[in-house]
């Protein structure tokens, strides 16, 4: 299949927006991508590791958040709305459908003490590493003789 089509100055942007979608991996009959996986940022301090999910639209409840050896999951879905079916729609970019979401921690953390919150759209996850798996300084002794 031929992606590539020729600008002209004058055109239309329908082509222009088609060309985007095909780049963008849009499925091309309503503009919605085939999968969705929400924005997520991950950062990692000496104690904990912090997940931020941005999830507009969703409640507390439609969100799961699980660990299992070290493999932090995120799920849940967003429903569609419910609206008039003789509704013509021109497009459709707001995702809907299930996601899940998985991190390899790669450390060992403290499973017990795992805490999520959920605000304004923004999952936030504190996972608190183990003691074994924090960083620690080591006292250099001098040595005699």
């Amino acid at each position: 299949m031929n992606n590539l089509m020729r600008w002209t100055p004058n055109g239309d942007w329908m082509e222009v927006n088609a060309l985007f979608d095909s780049l963008l991996g849009a499925d091309g009959a309503n503009g919605s991508p085939e999968r969705w996986a929400p924005a997520i940022d991950v950062r990692e301090t000496a104690e904990d590791f912090f997940v931020r999910m941005d999830l507009p639209g969703l409640t507390a409840k439609d969100v799961k958040v699980s660990l299992f050896e070290n493999t932090l999951t995120v799920s849940g879905e967003r429903r569609e709305s419910t609206e008039a079916k003789d509704v013509k729609w021109h497009r459709v970019e707001r995702y809907h459908g299930a996601f899940e979401r998985r991190f390899q921690l790669g450390k060992k953390v403290q499973a017990d003490k795992v805490s999520a919150t959920y605000q304004d759209g923004v999952l936030e996850i504190r996972v608190p590493k183990a003691e074994q798996a924090k960083p620690r300084e080591i006292q250099v002794q001098i040595a005699s003789g």
